[in-house]
């Protein structure tokens, strides 16, 4: 089970991290941090080692936050570790069918799968245009929705 296999790596970076943390390592993070967050405007960060370990959390987040919301969109292309995650946090997965132009979503497909159960939308920034981008943000903010960009790839 893939999410089992999460939480056991978090544990073991854990201890690992707790072995060799020094003093001064703790210092470097937290200039990390305080640069990071004047750069992106934000209140807020927290890093980790990889973007599923990102993603669980943040879903972890929405879920418990928006109980009546069960649904998340990917794109018809995605990484089966990142299906795996919503799977295995009882999300629905609905996937959208691309524009086979331009390898993006196929807004118009992507519009009518949009529904009061959608949680989120993911974008795996692979074929897409910062065009394109902005038009999948611009309806998931009309819709009150959450954007998940996966930049991995």
């Amino acid at each position: 089970m893939k999410y089992f296999r999460v939480n056991v790596y978090l544990t073991i970076k854990i201890f690992f991290k707790s072995l060799f943390y020094s003093i001064n390592e703790k210092k470097k993070d937290d200039e990390i941090n305080k640069i990071l967050l004047k750069t992106s405007n934000k209140k807020k960060i927290s890093l980790t080692s990889q973007c599923r370990i990102s993603f669980l959390l943040i879903l972890k987040f929405l879920k418990e936050k928006f109980t009546k919301k069960n649904e998340i969109i990917f794109c018809a292309y995605n990484l089966p570790e990142m299906a795996n995650i919503a799977s295995n946090l009882n999300l629905k997965i609905v996937f959208c069918d691309l524009n086979y132009e331009t390898g993006f979503f196929d807004l118009t497909k992507l519009k009518k799968k949009l529904n009061k159960k959608t949680l989120a939308v993911v974008l795996t920034n692979m074929f897409n245009t910062y065009e394109q981008s902005k038009e999948l943000k611009k309806i998931c903010k009309k819709k009150k929705l959450f954007l998940i960009e996966n930049n991995s790839i």
